[in-house]
């Protein structure tokens, strides 16, 4: 057995008895989004958004769902790597999701793994964000594209990648994004970190979460789109360069 509390956690865990693998492993809960399947043979995934104590977690719970490498040749949890994810971006200061539980188990001859972080209270994600974003002035519209840009410049700057950026994977401060005044910092973090990779600055690999994120972002126009990248290279017009990093970016689409 290999376990994680964050002591921060710790009281209130043991309280309402899920504290421990076998006490949240056994807990009925409804899914979240519905369970993956793949990777291994009978092997799962599933999220549910759980309820302790007045708080709010989202739990992530996985059987015989492996990834394999060097380290692991014969295969480990994926939570194992979403932990080591985690505690790398926030020692890098990277703002995103805290970890509060992880833990792995053989049983059975199966691995089951865990891995519970916090729920996001007062964040939105960029999906649910851009729903009414067309009738923000257009002021507003420019500093949450300025804050998404300044969170993902800085991931890369710090030599990661998300590698998985989708728009639901991207939280905005809720009464940020609504056209309002922030009330809590920071005004964008990131959550599931399942994928996440080290890569060196300026590499083609980060250009992928620019790539997906364009693609799958639900901003409606082009100069929106042009804005996000002006605020990421910390330029005022359309200049040489970001006509050479527009190039750059859209050959890794092809």
């Amino acid at each position: 057995m290999n376990e994680f509390v964050d002591p921060v956690w710790q009281k209130l865990l043991e309280g309402n008895k899920a504290v421990n693998f076998e006490q949240l492993w056994g807990r009925n809960d409804a899914w979240f989004e519905k369970p993956n399947s793949g990777r291994s043979k009978g092997g799962w995934s599933g999220v549910c958004r759980i309820e302790i104590g007045g708080k709010f977690f989202f739990l992530k719970k996985q059987e015989k769902f492996l990834t394999y490498s060097l380290k692991a040749p014969f295969g480990q949890s994926v939570v194992v790597k979403e932990k080591d994810n985690l505690a790398r971006f926030n020692n890098l200061k990277i703002p995103c999701v805290k970890l509060v539980y992880f833990g792995v188990r053989k049983f059975k001859g199966r691995v089951q793994g865990m891995i519970m972080t916090e729920a996001l209270n007062g964040y939105i994600s960029l999906d649910e964000a851009v729903l009414g974003y067309e009738r923000l002035p257009l002021e507003k519209r420019r500093k949450v594209i300025h804050s998404l840009a300044k969170l993902v410049k800085f991931t890369h700057e710090k030599g990661q990648m998300h590698n998985s950026l989708y728009p639901k994977h991207l939280f905005i401060e809720e009464n940020f994004a609504r056209g309002g005044e922030p009330s809590q910092e920071p005004l964008s973090r990131f959550i599931d970190l399942e994928t996440a990779k080290k890569a060196k600055n300026g590499s083609k690999k980060q250009l992928r979460d620019l790539d997906t994120l364009d693609r799958r972002s639900l901003f409606g126009s082009k100069t929106d789109r042009l804005a996000f990248v002006l605020a990421y290279l910390n330029q005022k017009s359309c200049n040489a360069k970001v006509r050479s990093f527009l190039k750059r970016l859209s050959a890794v689409s092809k």
